[in-house]
């Protein structure tokens, strides 16, 4: 199985954890398509400004996708664009922690990022594959007590 990190908003992330689904836009589709029942999906939360307070980057849970890839009309997922999420995947509970999982404590083991005091620059897509080791590190970190 394939492990999977899902770049998301927190109000996003919200109806993820809310629905057990995960939507990703026609712009995506080649990524997703490559996605299997059964593959786990690492949810990332963009850092935000809520009511004036930073809220930092963080891993929030980690899901196992239970269905193949589907097309809905319906509107969950928002965007600042008016970029839509049609493509849809369920999903099931695999690790929900405690307490979000920092990313700058997984930083240094993504393969993917080169640069890492740049890191922010390489989570402009939606997905990202990661080695079996990165998930397993990821997914160890977040069945952490608090």
């Amino acid at each position: 199985m394939t492990s999977w990190l899902c770049i998301t908003t927190s109000s996003n992330w919200r109806i993820v954890n809310r629905n057990n689904v995960w939507g990703i836009s026609a712009i995506d589709m080649k990524r997703i398509r490559r996605m299997n029942m059964g593959d786990t999906l690492l949810f990332y939360v963009k850092q935000e400004k809520e009511n004036d307070l930073i809220v930092g980057s963080s891993i929030v849970g980690a899901y196992k996708a239970v269905s193949e890839l589907y097309k809905s009309t319906n509107k969950l997922f928002s965007s600042s664009s008016s970029k839509t999420f049609p493509f849809l995947v369920n999903l099931e509970v695999f690790v929900l922690p405690e307490k979000p999982l920092d990313f700058k404590i997984v930083v240094p083991r993504l393969s993917f990022i080169k640069h890492k005091r740049h890191w922010g620059c390489y989570l402009q897509r939606a997905m990202f594959k990661l080695t079996e080791d990165e998930a397993a590190f990821v997914i160890s970190q977040l069945r952490q007590p608090a």
